[in-house]
Formats: structure tokens, C-alpha cells, sequence
């Protein structure tokens, strides 16, 4: 069973390292739009929010959704 979890693991962190990839695929560092900033900023905000502050995850989802909402 530990091996078995250790494996699903791998599997788990292999997956969202690639859909990590296939979603920054349209995101431009070279030309600087200002889609492309808006872009790199919300990812950053939310990794430096995950990070550093408690707040849970589904509610920096939320705000992330209602901003591609509103924007």
C-alpha cells in the first residue's frame, strides 16, 4: 500500500506539472502585452499569496475566478 501511494503520488505531482505547462503554453515572455503581464501578475499573486498568508485555497480560487470575471 506505501508504494502504491508513493507511485499515485508521482503520478499526481507529474500531472499538474504539465497542465502547469500546457496553461502557461499562450503566455508571451518575449513580447510585453499587456495581457501577457496581467498573466505573469495573477500567478504571482497567487503563488505569493498561497505562500505567505492562511488564506485557503478555494477562497484565492474564487477571487481569481471573479477577477477573470470582472477583467
Amino acid at each position: 500500500m506505501y508504494r502504491a501511494l508513493e507511485g499515485i503520488n508521482a503520478v499526481v505531482v507529474g500531472i499538474m506539472v504539465a497542465s502547469t505547462l500546457y496553461m502557461m503554453k499562450d503566455i508571451s515572455l518575449t513580447e510585453f502585452k499587456t495581457i501577457s503581464a496581467l498573466n505573469i501578475g495573477v500567478i504571482a499573486g497567487t503563488w505569493l499569496t498561497l505562500c505567505y498568508t492562511r488564506i485557503p485555497s478555494p477562497i484565492v480560487v474564487l477571487i481569481c475566478l471573479l477577477l477573470g470575471w470582472i477583467f
